[in-house]
């Protein structure tokens, strides 16, 4: 698992590159609510995308957690194996 995410920067090993694609054109803001999406993107957009929405309809301004998110996986994967 920590190969992947070294390599690949998500534990299936999937390109890292496409991560976003499903989200279409989301507009980051300097904010104080980030939203991690984890490697579930991947494999269950359809979370991520009822997250984001529960966060508009709330009316919380978000920015997504992206190229820094994979390093705190990696982190988390060596402290527990």
């Amino acid at each position: 698992m920590a190969h992947n995410i070294e390599e690949h920067h998500n534990i299936y090993g999937l390109p890292h590159e496409k991560r976003f694609e499903f989200l279409g054109g989301i507009e980051d803001c300097e904010c104080d609510t980030v939203l991690f999406i984890g490697c579930s993107a991947y494999k269950h957009p359809e979370i991520v995308l009822a997250a984001i929405k529960i966060l508009q309809i709330g009316g919380i301004s978000f920015r997504l957690l992206r190229e820094e998110e994979w390093k705190k996986q990696l982190e988390a994967v060596r402290r527990t194996t």
